[in-house]
């Protein structure tokens, strides 16, 4: 499975979530799914190099909820590469930019955090992704 993770940033100082995208993110690749990550950092970053995932960074990005010009045209031509797509950080613009550009792709499962939904149902799946 090709599984894309959103993640506002992977600075290490940023905690909980960069911690928890790289930790299950590696897991998951020695499971043998192929696990990638957009972040919202900008391209120079000293920190990128040093994170264990394929990173796709495409800030920087600016204000509070982390609006990003470049994610939304990002997604428009990737997502559809993906089998799903897991959102980390519900209020950031990672969340909104996946549900107008992932729903309308290929990808069949989008998760957000703890829940998901497969593509053609209504109902939510809990996750332990």
């Amino acid at each position: 499975m090709k599984i894309l993770h959103l993640l506002s940033t992977v600075d290490p100082r940023a905690g909980g979530p960069t911690e928890g995208v790289l930790q299950s993110g590696l897991s998951m690749r020695a499971m043998g799914h192929e696990v990638e990550v957009v972040s919202l950092d900008a391209s120079d970053a000293p920190y990128l190099a040093a994170f264990g995932l394929r990173l796709y960074a495409l800030g920087p990005s600016r204000g509070f909820y982390g609006l990003c010009p470049k994610l939304v045209p990002w997604l428009k031509e990737h997502a559809a590469c993906f089998d799903a797509v897991i959102v980390n950080g519900l209020w950031q613009s990672t969340a909104s930019a996946r549900g107008r550009h992932c729903t309308a792709a290929a990808c069949r499962i989008t998760c957000f955090r703890t829940a998901c939904s497969i593509r053609g149902s209504s109902a939510p799946i809990r996750s332990s992704i």
